[in-house]
């Protein structure tokens, strides 16, 4: 863990130092919908993508999710779900199911069932080979672009972005493992509740970047103000580097990623009017 003016979480320390997947299942409690009530404060941006609220966690066998992006993994393969024993074959898509596009139903429950058949038959890497071109071949996906921590980012026809990753499974996990791993999936569930509601900041990167309610104010706005300004990329990643304690792959991806929106855009203003009624009209790091 780095302290700083954030706190950035190395993604393979929160599971305990664990490195690597195992061949375990967990049982989650399930629920018909995403767990729990709206959280309709805070920030979520994933890998650079601000995320607007509501947002809802949910702990699955994946691992646990903020609305339906997972944001920390469990180690345990392969979604809880029998593997195929035969290839799924190509989904069977429908003018209806095509206009849903990346939302169709069970399209991509359908894409990771090929995944872990694939995998038991030709191995990781080559399993994911395939499903990067399986993916590509569809009609509701536009671009896929897989990360060096092997996320894939995918863009539908309807504007969705969506990030789907499958960790290496090995055999031989030690129970007791896997119950702190549910334990610490547990705790990091109660803590992005936390800050969220307490009006905070949770960025997803390589690792996780928290910022608390009581920096957000001024610490949000001054970095949407680097992002949408005309300063150079160098001068950009300085920036992220330097405000997220990151590293230059984790500044790099956060700053492509990043796309504003009518939505992101009023709510940092709306962070800046209330800076500016408790302040007097003081500008954020200066007097009047």
């Amino acid at each position: 863990m780095r302290q700083g003016k954030l706190i950035l979480i190395a993604a393979t320390s929160l599971i305990l130092g664990a490195a690597t997947a195992t061949l375990v299942l967990i049982t989650w409690p399930r629920a018909p919908g995403p767990d729990g009530e709206a959280i309709n404060n805070g920030f979520f941006f994933y890998r650079g993508t601000y995320v607007s609220p509501p947002y809802f966690l949910r702990l699955d066998e994946d691992g646990l999710k903020l609305n339906g992006i997972c944001i920390w993994r469990a180690f345990r393969s392969p979604r809880g779900r029998p593997i195929a024993k035969e290839d799924p074959g190509p989904f069977k898509w429908t003018p209806e199911l095509i206009a849903a596009g990346t939302s169709a139903p069970g399209f991509l429950d359908h894409a990771a069932d090929r995944f872990w058949y694939w995998f038991t038959t030709v191995g990781f890497d080559e399993a994911c080979r395939r499903y990067e071109s399986y993916m590509r071949e569809q009609p509701v996906i536009v671009t896929v672009e897989r990360s060096r921590a092997g996320d894939y980012r995918v863009t539908g026809t309807d504007g969705e972005k969506r990030w789907i990753g499958f960790s290496r499974p090995v055999p031989g996990a030690d129970v007791e493992h896997i119950k702190r791993d549910r334990e610490s999936l547990m705790a990091q569930h109660e803590m992005a509740a936390r800050l969220l509601r307490g009006g905070g900041a949770l960025l997803v990167l390589n690792g996780h970047v928290t910022v608390p309610g009581s920096k957000v104010l001024t610490w949000l706005p001054a970095l949407y103000d680097m992002l949408t300004s005309d300063k150079s990329t160098e001068t950009k990643l300085a920036y992220v580097k330097a405000e997220f304690y990151a590293d230059p792959e984790e500044a790099h991806v956060f700053l492509t990623g990043f796309d504003d929106s009518p939505m992101l855009k009023k709510r940092i203003e709306a962070l800046k009017r209330v800076y500016a009624a408790l302040t007097n009209g003081t500008p954020r790091g200066g007097t009047k």
